[in-house]
């Protein structure tokens, strides 16, 4: 999954719900997908990590966990 989420590339009903202003404003269509257009991917660090092991270094801006809610 994090490699999928790294090409930062998604079918464009996986964004329908997304305003179309955003849409334009953060992708652009590459052979029939969307693509999140550099400026925005180059900040973006998808990284793996076992919160039951240790915590990951910091600071974040902005933290995803898969399952985190639901599981832990």
């Amino acid at each position: 999954m994090l490699a999928r989420a790294r090409t930062a590339s998604y079918p464009g009903s996986q964004l329908r719900e997304l305003p179309p202003h955003l849409v334009e404003a953060g992708f652009e269509e590459i052979d029939g997908a969307l693509k999140l257009r550099p400026h925005f991917a180059s900040v973006v660090d998808f990284q793996r990590h076992d919160i039951r092991e240790s915590v990951p270094a910091g600071p974040f801006d902005f933290v995803l966990c898969r399952n985190a809610a639901f599981i832990y």
